[in-house]
């Protein structure tokens, strides 16, 4: 089976597994996000896992908040989209607030490839129907993908020391964040 197919299957079993939380005038949780997609989430734990200075700290604890916040718009829209129902954009408020985080200089690529993941994704989004299936080849699914992936490792390249747990967050937000 085709990618194509397959990331089609998965929304139109997205719409159907979520149940209550189809409706999509109803806003979801991050957890209900994560299990729709459905991906593992581990939240990141600035205040006991983390080894890396209290700046760094404190910007991907906001940092990755500000993701959850753009998964729950990815999959909010993809929902009411494929239901034909109206879609609200909170892309331009998630990314403004993407870009008004203080940037530690160590993390400016990785926050500066989030951004322009998360702008893909919006585009990709607004230009998709609903109606036809999900276009996993999209140029901008596509460039927003392999953003998110050089951000992946990009992280993991700053942060080698870093203990499991923090990685494994690393990979799952940005990972959660993805259509791949």
């Amino acid at each position: 089976m085709a990618y194509k197919q397959i990331v089609a299957l998965m929304i139109t079993g997205l719409v159907f597994s979520l149940g209550v939380f189809a409706d999509p005038t109803q806003p979801l949780t991050v957890g209900e996000a994560y299990q729709a997609i459905p991906h593992q989430q581990t939240r990141f734990d600035p205040l006991s896992t983390a080894l890396m200075d209290g700046e760094e700290k404190q910007f991907l604890d906001l940092f990755f908040g500000l993701t959850d916040l753009a998964l729950v718009e990815r999959v909010s829209v993809q929902l009411a989209k494929a239901q034909g129902a109206e879609v609200g954009d909170h892309y331009a408020d998630i990314l403004e607030r993407l870009q008004a985080l203080h940037v530690p200089a160590k993390l400016a690529l990785a926050h500066h490839l989030v951004i322009a993941a998360v702008t893909d994704q919006q585009a990709s989004l607004q230009s998709w129907n609903g109606i036809s299936t999900f276009n996993a080849q999209d140029p901008l699914v596509e460039s927003a993908h392999q953003k998110l992936l050089q951000a992946y490792s990009e992280l993991m390249r700053l942060y080698p020391q870093e203990n499991a747990h923090t990685k494994q967050a690393f990979f799952d937000h940005l990972c959660g964040l993805d259509f791949k």
